[in-house]
């Protein structure tokens, strides 16, 4: 891209895995044209390390998509 723009959203510090079979965190994105740029989403532990949870990137169409993500981690977390 040409003009490089990012934005950062991180969430609040979540303890660990609140529901017996893991969390889940969805979101909704629209990303359409070809020059949108990319939705990176990372599970980020206490301690700063990052896993990556999936890259979405390209022409979606012109319409909003929604993502639904598992998240199982018994220690502290935050998405990012």
């Amino acid at each position: 891209m040409e003009n490089e723009q990012r934005a950062i959203l991180r969430s609040p510090l979540i303890q660990g895995q609140v529901h017996p079979d893991g969390d889940c965190f969805q979101f909704w994105f629209f990303l359409h044209y070809y020059d949108t740029g990319k939705i990176q989403v990372n599970l980020i532990s206490e301690d700063g390390t990052n896993e990556q949870l999936i890259e979405i990137q390209g022409d979606m169409g012109p319409t909003w998509r929604t993502a639904r993500l598992p998240i199982i981690s018994k220690s502290p977390y935050r998405v990012g």
